[in-house]
């Protein structure tokens, strides 16, 4: 995973893995010094690192579908509920073309 750039980038990718995770970037608001924003990122490594693992297509479990877009990328999850988690079954991803 390369360290997004700008503060903008790591509010996009805290969106991107979790709504809850916009939350991991309030030390960004608070202070703009690149020191805080790396804080910030190395956070929200740590809170990816740990979330749910890859499980395998259960037909007899309802799928979530959850999607994401910004301004220059999209992105899908298929997901399904497991012991009150849901755990990704599938991702897919891209960044967008300039007249997208």
């Amino acid at each position: 995973m390369s360290k997004p750039e700008n503060r903008s980038r790591i509010r996009d990718l805290a969106a991107a893995v979790d709504d809850d995770m916009g939350r991991v970037d309030g030390p960004v608001e608070a202070d703009l010094r690149w020191i805080r924003a790396h804080k910030s990122f190395a956070k929200l490594k740590e809170t990816v690192a740990a979330t749910p693992i890859l499980r395998h297509f259960q037909p007899e479990l309802q799928p979530v579908v959850v999607v994401y877009a910004n301004d220059w990328a999209i992105s899908a999850a298929l997901m399904q509920e497991h012991d009150a988690v849901f755990h990704p079954v599938m991702f897919a991803s891209r960044t967008l073309k300039s007249n997208e």
